[in-house]
């Protein structure tokens, strides 16, 4: 990975992309790794038919976009007549911000709903604001299983007094 890359990315849209041609239409570690990269210009695209976002801005030093908007629904499950016509086809934001330390950002407003696997997916994010993380934990939490909604951020410290609840690893 070119950990120095750090520019403007808008005109990568994904909307203005023939996403059908994308093998599974992934971005799957699309900037991992970049330390530099701060996302200028993510906050233009339309990711709407994105399927697989796996790892996408993990290890993103400085990674802290607002992408609060995107709509990432074309994560959800596929199904065909065999199984293993689904294989590689459901969608994940698995590790999508893993180990982005400047990330804090509301993404509250994601639908995550029918989402196949969000595990890690802020895991290692150490500036979420306690705001921001309440945010997320409680909107995940009332469109997955709680112990779905919890893995988002696996790896973190019980918040004391507080039942199934973590905090990002800055709380302490």
């Amino acid at each position: 990975a070119n950990t120095a890359f750090d520019q403007d990315v808008s005109v990568l849209n994904p909307a203005n992309m023939d996403t059908a041609n994308f093998t599974y239409n992934s971005f799957n570690s699309l900037f991992n790794s970049c330390s530099s990269f701060q996302g200028t210009g993510c906050n233009t695209w339309d990711v709407s038919a994105v399927k697989q976002f796996d790892s996408m801005f993990a290890r993103c030093d400085v990674f802290n976009a607002d992408i609060s908007n995107w709509d990432i629904t074309g994560t959800h499950y596929y199904t065909g007549q065999q199984p293993w016509q689904n294989m590689g086809l459901n969608g994940t934001i698995a590790g999508m911000l893993s180990d982005c330390p400047a990330f804090d950002r509301d993404l509250s407003n994601w639908d995550v709903s029918d989402t196949p696997n969000i595990s890690n997916f802020m895991n290692g994010t150490t500036k979420l604001s306690q705001t921001n993380y309440d945010n997320i934990l409680i909107s995940f939490a009332s469109q997955l299983p709680m112990d779905e909604a919890l893995s988002v951020l696996s790896g973190q410290p019980p918040v004391p007094g507080v039942v199934g609840a973590y905090a990002p690893a800055n709380y302490w």
